[in-house]
Formats: C-alpha cells, structure tokens, sequence
C-alpha cells in the first residue's frame, strides 16, 4: 500500500483505457495480457477462498525492494535510500499479516453481500493503466465484473503494479452487489 501511495504522489501520469471483451467462461481465453492474469487469479482466490493464491498476488520482498529501488533511482515522491530501506523492513513485518487480513475482509464483505461464489462467473476486467513519464513500470487501477445468476457484482478499485514476473497487487477496495441488476 505504501508503495502504491509513493507512486500515486508521483504525478505526471499518462492515461490509457483498456476495455477487454466480455467473457462468459475464465477457460475461453488462451492467450491473456498480465493485467487481465491478474485479474483472473484474483477472482479464482475468491471464489476458491485460496488464501495462498490471494496472498501469491501481491509483491515479496524482493520485488517490493526492486521497485522502490527503481523510484529512488527516478526520484519519485522524493524516495531516498534511506527511507526505502525503512519501507523494505516494514513491508517484510507487515506484509503477511497485511495480506490474510485482506483476503478475510473481502470474503467477509462477499458473504455479507450475499453473493455465491460457487456460481460466480467472471464477466469483465475494466481498468485504466498508468505510466509515469519515463518510469519503466505500469500502474493499473480497475474492476472486475463479475455476475452470479442474473445478479452483479464487482471487485471494485483493484491497484496493482507492474513487476518482471506480472503485475502485483498494491490493494482493493471492496466488493459490491450492484442492486440495478437485470
């Protein structure tokens, strides 16, 4: 989270949308871009409540150094070595725990919604990625759309960041039944 803010503060963003095409079935697709892989596997950790993929989604240590090395070494949102090393330590303290405690409050807020995840099927992923002026990574923000039955629901204000092996997840919002549905 506290890179995801380092990196928002930085400004200078060039937009882009991306819309991908409905999709009924996650198996109809063989080839996907990382934003939409990302996507995919987080829906799949929570409709399978797989905390372990949930947790797999978002930045280790090395790839959370990695990338505050590369903001220091573009000198944004005024990161010094000094202060990454800082991030770094309390990223390696917090992030696990950081992690399960998400995945349980989206599950919560899920059950709470009443949406079944054995019947869940993913339906979209809408997002707008963003590149800082010659920073070598993207920033995404986005949802996903999801449906059970005739009902909506969305996987709502999904950050990631993008690293060497795909994009990682920085945070998400919340889940919601959208209450217009068909």
């Amino acid at each position: 989270m506290a890179l995801y803010c380092l990196l928002a503060t930085a400004t200078s963003h060039t937009y882009a949308q991306i819309k991908p095409a409905a999709i009924k079935n996650t198996k109809e697709i063989k080839q996907t871009s990382q934003e939409e892989k990302l996507a995919r596997q987080l829906f799949q950790s929570l409709k399978t409540r797989n905390a372990q993929l949930f947790e797999s989604l978002y930045p280790v240590n090395e790839e959370y150094r990695q990338l505050l090395q590369l903001m220091v070494e573009y000198k944004l949102a005024g990161l010094t070595p000094e202060n990454m090393e800082a991030m770094v330590l309390q990223h390696q303290q917090q992030s696990a725990g950081a992690c399960a405690a998400d995945f349980r409050r989206l599950v919560k807020q899920a059950d709470s919604a009443g949406i079944r995840w054995s019947n869940a099927v993913y339906k979209d992923f809408l997002f707008q990625p963003y590149i800082k002026n010659n920073f070598p990574r993207k920033y995404l923000n986005g949802d996903i759309w999801c449906m059970y039955g005739k009902t909506e629901f969305v996987i709502e204000g999904i950050e990631a960041l993008e690293t060497p092996a795909g994009f990682r997840l920085q945070s998400i919002q919340g889940i919601r039944k959208i209450e217009d549905s068909y």
